[in-house]
């Protein structure tokens, strides 16, 4: 798609998201929008939930493309493949980053997610994308991806995080290598062959 087409697309989806929000819903939100200002108050979530459609539009036409997530993302992708072959490599590499980072990411890969409580492809404060190197009983390395963040209540009410209240996680597929049905669906060895093939 010509980057005109993208633009013409990315204001179409704005308008239509724009639309969804009726009249009402603005003018409802005005006041609560001023009262919030006047006294600190903090939005309601049904506001938060309606404005957050925006959100991932601009992660799908700024970050997401492959152009831009190739160059964006692929050393990171790169540094990944190379956590999860090192031989004498770290059992957990944490690598810290943006939203903008995972959205790249998720756009180089062709990842999809949507996490409870948010628009698809949506990245929470404090979301993660992470890809597990798993092994079977012959030996044979596997790569699983998912995406982990908490969800809007838990961020809000500032809940204690624990074996009782979990934070939201959903294993991916990754389109090209594996499905998130199968976790021995992705070779470790069709992984680097993909994020090769997807960072030249």
């Amino acid at each position: 798609m010509k980057s005109s087409e993208q633009l013409v697309a990315a204001i179409r989806e704005v308008r239509f998201a724009m639309d969804r929000l009726t009249g009402d819903d603005l003018a409802a939100t005005q006041p609560a929008a001023r009262q919030a200002l006047e006294t600190q108050a903090t939005a309601l979530r049904a506001d938060i939930e309606r404005l957050l459609v925006f959100h991932p539009i601009k992660f799908k036409y700024a970050n997401r493309p492959q152009l831009t997530a190739k160059a964006s993302a692929g050393p990171l992708a790169q540094a990944i493949v190379q956590s999860l072959t090192s031989p004498k490599g770290p059992r957990i590499a944490l690598f810290a980053g943006h939203d903008t980072n995972l959205a790249d990411l998720g756009g180089l890969l062709a990842m999809h997610w949507h996490a409870a409580s948010y628009p698809a492809d949506d990245i929470p404060p404090g979301g993660a994308l992470g890809f597990e190197l798993l092994r079977d009983k012959n030996g044979s390395q596997f790569v699983r991806a998912f995406f982990r963040s908490q969800t809007m209540d838990q961020l809000r009410n500032l809940q204690a995080l624990g074996d009782n209240n979990p934070p939201f996680r959903d294993y991916l597929d990754i389109p090209g290598c594996g499905s998130a049905a199968d976790p021995s669906s992705c070779s470790l060895a069709e992984f680097v062959s993909l994020v090769g093939a997807k960072t030249q």
